[in-house]
Formats: structure tokens, sequence, C-alpha cells
């Protein structure tokens, strides 16, 4: 979803005129707005999920029967990183979920497999709205879950001056996540795949 569509939504949501979307004044409150609604739905709903290849080589950090990885190397450890979500190894061979790892402190520990790449997935902050962020970038939330940003971020917006209208917008994002949640659950399957 483009942060323009997001405003847009958002928009519809009490404000009258959209000079008053753009009005420094409130642009500001309506970007803290944004900010604070994908921060609860990365912590509540969908996580923000990004992902690094490590491949095992002769430089690699062996310990027993495990592979060392520092966790430095994510671009967006120091500031956004949440923890590991999943592994996934793969070889010429096989892709399978590697659940056998372990974190401690800013070190990885891996299965030691002599071949092949684990793709580590970690969950991270999505990246803030600022005053600089334009209509065309793209809001930095799994897909299947911007439908829930509008109606949470007026809730933030409007707790302030009208508790009973920001009252209505947190229930209606309640009922969407809800929804959502319904939904995902259902379809939730893991698999392991091997190709021979």
């Amino acid at each position: 979803m483009k942060l323009g569509t997001l405003k847009s939504q958002i928009q519809t949501l009490g404000f009258e005129e959209k000079a008053t979307m753009e009005d420094s004044e409130y642009l500001g409150i309506i970007n803290n707005g944004i900010n604070r609604a994908m921060q609860m739905i990365a912590q509540e709903v969908a996580p923000v999920i990004s992902e690094i290849e490590y491949a095992v080589d002769e430089e690699t950090v062996i310990r027993g029967q495990t592979v060392e990885y520092d966790l430095n190397n994510i671009p967006e450890y120091e500031e956004n990183y949440l923890g590991i979500e999943k592994v996934i190894y793969k070889t010429d061979s096989e892709i399978s979920m590697d659940e056998h790892f372990a974190e401690e402190g800013d070190t990885l520990y891996l299965p030691l497999k002599r071949d092949g790449v684990f793709t580590i997935r970690y969950k991270r902050r999505p990246h803030e709205v600022t005053i600089d962020s334009t209509d065309n970038d793209t809001v930095d939330m799994p897909a299947g879950v911007t439908n829930l940003i509008a109606p949470l971020a007026a809730y933030y917006i409007w707790l302030d001056d009208d508790t009973q209208k920001a009252q209505m917008y947190r229930n209606d994002y309640e009922q969407l996540k809800e929804t959502y949640l319904g939904n995902r659950s259902s379809f939730a399957v893991e698999r392991v795949y091997s190709m021979e």
C-alpha cells in the first residue's frame, strides 16, 4: 500500500478536507498515529519479516557441532531487530526448516552443516513514516494487514480530541484484527520440502 492511499483512508475517518491532512501542524500527529499503529500491528498481528542469507564456507566459525553467526551482520540489528522468526537451510538437494538454533547475545548458533546456505528470517520494526516520506512511498507492513493501519491510526489521532470517535475506530480495528487472525489460523500449515 502506498502512503498516499493510507492517508486517503485516514482522511475518510474524520477529516473533512485533504488540506487538513497536509497541514504541518497535523502532519506530525498523523505520522505519529500511523507509526504507532504499525508498531502495534507488528507486535500483535503480523511482524515485519526480513531475511539474510549466510553461506557456510571455510571462513565460518565452528564450535563443536554448531556454526556461529554474528547477528551484527544484520543491517538493522541495532535499531530494528526483534528476534529470529525461522531459519531455512538449503543445499542443491534439500530445503528444510531448521528448528535447532539458539540465540545468545549477538550470536546465533546454528547446527553444523558443511555446505549450503542458511536463510535467516528475522522480525524487525517497521520503517517509520517521517516528514520526508512521500505519498508514493510504500508502507512497510505485510500486504495482508495494511487494511488494519487506518482504523488504528485514526484511534491514536482522535484519542485526545474525541474519545468516543477514537473508541469507535479502535473497535473497528479489533474486529478487522480478529477476522484476519481467524482467517490466517485456518490456513497456517508449515511444510518441509526435500528435493530428490
